[in-house]
């Protein structure tokens, strides 16, 4: 409270999240696990008397290599992602009875900064499939199902990029007052700008901001709490539109009558009605 008649608020909130982890995260390989055969090949194989190479992790698979292995998934790669989102705002309020009494002003500024990255570094597994095991001697033979694809060092490879700014401006003047205890007045101003830009958007048109402007305004008259006119408009505007079409201009009317504050509607019918 600056004054006895002029507020001044100011806002501020941030979220930060960073991660690091599994490419496929927690869930996704909880549901993969619960997915895989848990039977038809192990997880990795260890000392084979023949195939393979000590260089990397021979991970099991099957046939071909097209089953799901969530060991591989998990050990093959880590992800990382960044998430930023800050709102500051400034709130200005003002009564201006000195003016007249019963006019107030306020005005917002809003303004919000959001981030995301992300990125993966990974290899592509090696898989093998068994060939022969026996038994007697509790030895196996096993067969490398990619190799030419496999690889033994992590690849780089960026994710989705968001960036954004949002600025919204309102400002607004209001009325409000009563005379002779019957005449109710009203009255309201209010501009608004919006604008939002988004970055990374790999287009041209796209890369534009994107802009609205408005003004609506709002006036009202009561007389003893029977009979009420109202009056609105809407005057917007946007980027959006060709040049000579981006703004708008919208009127409305409304009347209203409240039959039960009239002298002969009697209290019997307002308890039925």
């Amino acid at each position: 409270n600056v004054t006895n008649t002029t507020e001044l608020a100011v806002r501020f909130s941030g979220t930060f999240e960073e991660y690091r982890g599994p490419i496929d995260g927690g869930s996704d390989l909880y549901r993969m696990s619960i997915a895989a055969n848990p039977v038809l090949f192990p997880m990795y194989y260890e000392n084979p008397t023949s195939g393979g190479s000590n260089r990397h992790i021979m991970f099991g698979n099957y046939e071909d290599g097209g089953y799901l292995n969530p060991y591989a998934r998990l050990v093959s790669g880590y992800k990382e992602h960044s998430k930023m989102n800050l709102i500051a705002q400034v709130e200005l309020k003002q009564k201006l009875d000195f003016i007249t009494k019963g006019l107030n002003f306020r005005a917002l500024l809003n303004t919000t900064r959001y981030s995301y990255f992300d990125l993966q570094r990974s290899y592509n597994p090696f898989y093998y499939n068994l060939t022969t095991y026996d038994m007697v001697s509790d030895s196996y033979h096993i067969n490398n199902i990619n190799p030419e694809t496999g690889t033994e060092y992590l690849g780089y490879r960026e994710g989705g990029k968001d960036i954004n700014t949002t600025t919204y401006l309102e400002s607004a003047l209001d009325y409000n007052r009563t005379f002779n205890e019957k005449h109710d007045f009203s009255a309201l101003l209010v501009f608004t700008m919006h604008n939002k830009l988004y970055a990374n958007m790999g287009d041209l048109q796209k890369s534009l901001a994107y802009r609205n402007l408005g003004l609506a305004g709002r006036l009202t008259y009561g007389y003893d709490g029977r009979y009420m006119l109202e009056a609105n408009f809407g005057y917007n505007g946007s980027e959006r539109f060709a040049p000579g079409k981006r703004y708008g201009f919208f009127p409305s009317f409304g009347v209203g009558y409240n039959i039960s504050n009239e002298p002969f509607y009697g209290e019997s019918l307002k308890k039925v009605m």
